[in-house]
């Protein structure tokens, strides 16, 4: 049982540290997504302004705000895949997830044989408890003839009132 306690003990820190590397992981990966939002936003205000000024001279109002609309998307694009983009698994992680599986198998391991023990205490106790009954029920028959004798053998001893239904019956008579 004690060991089951430590396995259980070695899980919870594994997973707490599983849990801390996921937790910045996904911190990190926000504070990248809003610096690059905030400054994707700054920098196209600024280059969407220059870029529309010197289009409209050259192409038009109209191909300008197109333009400088498919460059912004594009960057968008850009910046939310590198945001969103995944890593792989650090050692780390792998280590935590290695030992939480580890202690997971052996604390199944335990309980499986904590169960085994409490299935046999179980069928003993049922195996226990059909051999009082047969020996009960078995002595059943000879323990009421003891006690019958012994209750006619104190009757006989004793003189009976003679108006009593009750025959007199005394040790020499059977």
């Amino acid at each position: 049982m004690k060991q089951s306690a430590q396995y259980l003990r070695i899980i919870a820190h594994s997973q707490t540290a599983l849990l801390k590397v996921q937790a910045r992981r996904a911190i990190r990966s926000l504070i990248f997504l809003s610096l690059g939002l905030c400054f994707a936003l700054l920098a196209l205000l600024v280059l969407n302004i220059a870029g529309f000024i010197a289009l409209e001279e050259m192409l038009g109002a109209l191909v300008a705000g197109l333009s400088v609309g498919f460059v912004d998307l594009l960057l968008a694009g850009i910046l939310l895949r590198i945001a969103l983009k995944t890593e792989p698994e650090s050692s780390e992680e792998k280590l935590a997830r290695e030992v939480s599986a580890l202690s997971l198998a052996s604390l199944e391991k335990d309980m499986s044989g904590i169960r085994k023990e409490v299935h046999q205490f179980t069928s003993d106790v049922g195996r226990l408890r059909s051999a009082i009954t047969f020996i009960t029920s078995g002595l059943t028959g000879p323990l009421q003839f003891l006690l019958d004798l012994l209750v006619r053998g104190n009757r006989s001893d004793e003189k009976l009132d003679p108006q009593s239904d009750e025959i007199e019956s005394s040790p020499e008579s059977n």
